[in-house]
């Protein structure tokens, strides 16, 4: 049978890998190559005696060991095979005919050939299954690197993993990615680019480049290049009808550039670089700046001399038009922003600045003024109390180099020569959102019309269209200074909340006010509805369980226990219910005339205590490590689930009573067979203690709560990876689900109540929402250095992604 001769680069790979795997081993015999493995290297090392080989297939101290080693050890079994196949011939030569003895070697022969062919074939399928496998496990080891400085590049990496048997946790990487905010085209430039605009129909782009140039970009295709500046163009910009682009360069001229063609008309009178220039909203007349400390103010038609504004006292860098075109606002190194008449350029105000500023927009009313200045913050100044202190935009790592306001002046935009963008609410509801992927200084920014995308311009080359959201953020109820111990939805939709000594009844389809129930002197742990949802049991640090008529009545209260309580549940039919106490029992309650029925004995506190859905069992769990199954009548001990490492902080019965689930302080919630006590399935992947969990009413999933500050949805077989919901900034105590299945309800340690609605999770890397969320396809050469892959292989990976991605609509 001939052999096959080994391809040289291929193979080198595959020995480097092996070689390290071998000295990882600390040399171990069982991982030299084997077989066919064996022999190819065993062809490959005579090929490499030749001294040009050798100088071109280079090896490393390691491969050249490894490779010995393999050809010695394949030496060693040919000479064993070749003794025992002697002693085999000797004894059939002995006991058989010639005849004989030559149908049986046929027949051994053939044989041998069908075994042989086999194995090869099933050596090939592994090393294809381990060849991807390595392939998959190093794309997920460089998103996870860059998932936090590039959530782009990261996404665009996940996508590309090769089923079947896709690594643990890809769905949730590529979430996460996709959540920290995507830039979806990347326009690339040889110089840097010093600014970047939107036409107003916003299919189109135009930018400026330290290259001398002014691109103008559509879609996929090759920019058209407007050239006739000798120096760096600082900004470009639209005329509002989109005919013409304006242009202002270091080379101390701005030029009108008719958008369809023909040669532009230079704007003269600057004594030093023009640093900006823009249209008035109504298109007739351009601001420009420069560095001879003025700004000019030209009529479009070139009728007139332009109007000179003074009283910078140094660069002027930048100046924006007021919305209705009545005023213009200019800043620069000179520390000042000054607001300008734009009619006559009679000075309005003057704001100081602490350190020279370089951008500057306007809010969409006209009220306000946001400002980019060298110490690492931008200001908004209220014009309507210019002696009023800004308000500061602190948080980057370097001069604000840029700012946008978005046109329903929600939203600030802030851009950095820390390479990264900001997106500030307005009002300083919560911290920015971060966008990184830049890799070098944010030079300008730009809003779309409807706030979904972010043009930025940038010191690495590229200009790049963002898109900001991605997951919409859940609904919330805030308690600042105040701990959620517990929510739950009612069946009619209304979530009761457990706030410190109080309850919220609170209804998410309504903006009218909650309803409270006071009367708990301790913080309330535990809350549950009654079947009808017409009566609220709650459970109290105080020592007490409440049953709340929620038409209005006094509560029951129902007292016994010698310590605090945790949890409450109510029996299928409504008239009775269980507690769990601190003083390491549950107890079973008479609704109707609040008799103590049983107490179940734990060996330390009692943290839940739940009725079975047909009601003749009672399922508790324990500080003490164990939950505990009870006969409801009785009281009598059925089953203890012992498994957990650590305290078991919640139980819980599948709708159909068939499963248990309970939740630990060991990371891991668990299913159990409540006949047998047999453990199911264990549910491993939050890095926190468990603290609830909750299934659908169909009893299709679960969601769990942890003290590492996350929600995990999954299946209830336990198989797949799960969705993990973030937000929370503390421990979150409950999660439950809402009667449709499609809401969770999660409570927390940082104050907040939040309501999940968007649960969908991804089940393949060939999902159309991954490959819509961005363009972007890495370049080849990141992919040598990220994948360690030949440039061949990065050069078919990229353009099988540009091939997939053009089939999710045009660029811009």
């Amino acid at each position: 049978m001939a052999r096959r001769e080994p391809a040289g680069r291929p193979f080198l790979a595959r020995l480097r890998a092996a070689a390290q795997q071998w000295r990882a081993s600390g040399r171990a015999e069982g991982t030299l190559w084997r077989e066919d493995a064996a022999e190819e290297a065993r062809v490959w090392s005579g090929r490499r005696r030749a001294p040009e080989a050798a100088a071109r297939l280079p090896l490393g101290a390691d491969e050249e060991q490894y490779l010995a080693a393999v050809v010695a050890r394949l030496g060693r079994a040919e000479a064993r095979r070749r003794r025992r196949l002697f002693a085999v011939i000797t004894a059939l030569v002995a006991v058989a005919a010639v005849v004989s003895w030559l149908a049986l070697r046929a027949r051994a022969e053939a044989l041998r050939a069908h075994d042989e062919t086999a194995r090869a074939e099933a050596l090939a399928a592994r090393a294809d299954a381990e060849a991807r496998q390595a392939r998959n496990a190093t794309r997920m080891a460089a998103a996870r690197e860059l998932e936090l400085r590039d959530p782009t590049t990261a996404l665009a990496l996940v996508r590309e993993l090769e089923p079947p048997d896709l690594p643990r946790e890809w769905a949730d990487l590529a979430l996460r990615a996709r959540d920290g905010g995507l830039y979806v085209t990347v326009l690339p430039h040889p110089a840097r680019v010093q600014h970047a605009a939107f036409a107003p129909d916003e299919r189109s782009v135009a930018t400026a480049g330290e290259d001398h140039l002014v691109r103008l970009w559509h879609d996929d295709r090759e920019p058209r290049v407007f050239a006739g500046h000798r120096a760096k163009v600082s900004t470009v910009g639209f005329s509002p009808d989109g005919r013409l682009l304006v242009s202002a360069s270091a080379d101390r001229t701005v030029r009108l550039w008719p958008v369809d063609g023909g040669e532009p008309r230079v704007l003269r009178g600057h004594d030093r670089a023009v640093t900006s220039a823009a249209f008035s909203p109504d298109g007739r007349r351009l601001v420009s700046t420069s560095f001879d400390h003025t700004v000019r103010v030209w009529p479009v038609d070139g009728g007139g001399e332009p109007l000179v504004l003074r009283g910078h006292s140094d660069a002027v860098l930048f100046a924006a038009w007021s919305p209705d075109g009545r005023r213009l606002a200019s800043t620069g190194y000179d520390a000042t922003t000054r607001v300008w008449s734009a009619e006559g350029g009679a000075p309005l105000a003057t704001f100081v600045e602490e350190h020279g500023c370089y951008a500057l927009d306007w809010s969409p009313d006209g009220a306000a003024l946001v400002v980019g200045c060298n110490d690492d913050a931008a200001q908004i100044h209220d014009l309507a109390r210019p002696e009023a202190p800004p308000r500061r935009l602190a948080g980057h790592d370097g001069p604000v180099m840029a700012v946008a306001w978005s046109r329903d002046g929600r939203r600030v935009l802030t851009g950095s020569y820390d390479a990264t963008i900001r997106v500030w609410p307005r009002g300083g509801d919560g911290p920015p959102q971060v966008l990184r992927g830049h890799e070098g200084a944010v030079h300008s920014l730009a809003w779309s019309r409807d706030g979904r995308r972010i043009l930025a311009g940038s010191w690495d080359r590229s200009a790049r269209v963002w898109r900001p959201e991605g997951r919409p953020p859940p609904r919330a109820v805030h308690a600042p200074g105040e701990s959620m111990h517990g929510a739950a939805f009612g069946p009619d939709g209304r979530v009761a909340i457990a706030e410190h000594d109080r309850v919220r009844v609170w209804d998410p389809s309504r903006d009218g006010p909650d309803g409270v129930l006071r009367g708990h002197a301790g913080a309330v742990y535990g809350l549950a509805w009654s079947p009808d949802g017409r009566r609220l049991a709650t459970a109290s640090t105080d020592a007490t369980a409440r049953v709340w008529d929620l038409g209005g009545r006094e509560p029951r209260v129902l007292q016994g226990h010698g310590d605090w309580l945790a949890g409450v549940g109510w029996s299928p039919d409504g008239r009775r219910l269980a507690t769990a106490s601190g003083d390491r029992t549950a107890r079973l309650w008479d609704l109707a005339d609040g008799r103590e029925l049983a107490v179940l004995r734990h060996d330390e506190a009692v943290n839940t205590a739940e009725w079975s859905p047909d009601g003749a069992r009672i399922l508790t769990s324990s500080l003490d490590k164990a939950a505990r199954v009870w006969g409801s009548e009785r009281g009598d001990l059925q089953l203890v689930l012992r498994g957990h490492h650590e305290s078991v902080l919640a139980a819980t019965w599948s709708p159909d009573g068939l499963r248990i689930l309970t939740t630990s302080e060991d990371m891991t919630a668990r299913l159990w067979d409540p006949d047998s006590g047999a453990e199911l399935a264990v549910l491993r992947g939050h890095v926190g203690g468990v603290t609830r969990g909750a299934w659908t009413r169909d009893g299709r999933w679960i969601a769990t709560s942890s003290k590492d500050r996350t929600v995990r949805v999954w299946p209830a077989d336990g198989a797949g990876d799960p969705l993990v919901l973030r937000g929370h900034d503390a421990t979150v105590n409950t999660v439950h689900w809402d009667p449709g299945g499609r809401r969770i309800v999660s409570a927390s340690h940082d104050g907040s109540v939040r309501l999940w609605t968007d649960l969908e999770t991804l089940t393949r890397v060939d999902d159309p929402e991954l490959w819509s969320a961005t363009r972007h396809c890495v370049d080849v050469d990141r992919r040598v250095a990220l994948l360690n892959v030949a440039p061949e292989a990065a050069a078919a990976a990229r353009a099988a992604c540009l091939e997939r991605v053009a089939l999710a609509g045009p660029a811009l």
